[in-house]
């Protein structure tokens, strides 16, 4: 059988689908690893993926995590306004914005949350050295055009910048001036094009 695909992440040698009938498929490379469903009928529509972690989110505000290894289904807090398309898993923990701006960490292993921000409406992060102090730092991208530099550990912002008026749409992150810090390009929804050097 065929059904609709809505969603699609990738790790490494691993990868996940999401489907409109509420269904998550794992593989790697050769096989499928897993399959669950996250709520019957509910599209899924967005998805993050560790090598130890599944995460995805459907309508109906419906988050669930998986255990990669396992496929079983981890108990986690009930998050009913998460924001579209905002769900992130770095170090296997789980990040997400919800529809009131606040930007979340949490442990699913422990259902425990790390920090919460309010207001913040992040669309996007990178996660990487951006600013030389040997402390890993997530760069969020705002619906309103804004760049924040943010401490991993804690969730403090220790650099905004506005850059335009219009959603950031696009980034890649790469070395430009071969100093190990991460530089930026940045496209926006009004076809502007940034260059951000990490400092």
């Amino acid at each position: 059988t065929h059904t609709s695909l809505s969603g699609l992440r990738s790790l490494n040698t691993y990868f996940e689908l999401g489907s409109r009938n509420g269904t998550i498929y794992a593989f790697n490379e050769t096989q499928e690893l897993f399959s669950a469903n996250i709520s019957p009928g509910h599209q899924v529509i967005s998805l993050a993926i560790t090598n130890q972690y599944i995460a995805a989110f459907g309508y109906s505000n419906i988050l669930a995590v998986f255990n990669t290894a396992t496929g079983s289904r981890l108990s986690i807090g009930n998050f009913s306004n998460i924001d579209y398309d905002s769900l992130f898993l770095f170090d296997n923990l789980l990040y997400f914005t919800e529809t009131n701006g606040k930007f979340t960490a949490l442990n699913p292993a422990t259902n425990t949350i790390l920090w919460s921000d309010p207001g913040l409406y992040i669309d996007y992060i990178l996660k990487g050295e951006f600013n030389g102090d040997s402390i890993t730092d997530f760069i969020a991208f705002s619906s309103t055009g804004n760049i924040l530099t943010m401490n991993t550990i804690n969730g403090t912002v220790s650099r905004t910048e506005s850059i335009s008026n219009s959603q950031i749409t696009s980034v890649n992150s790469l070395n430009i001036n071969n100093d190990n810090i991460t530089d930026l390009i940045i496209g926006t929804r009004l076809g502007e094009l940034f260059l951000y050097i990490g400092m």
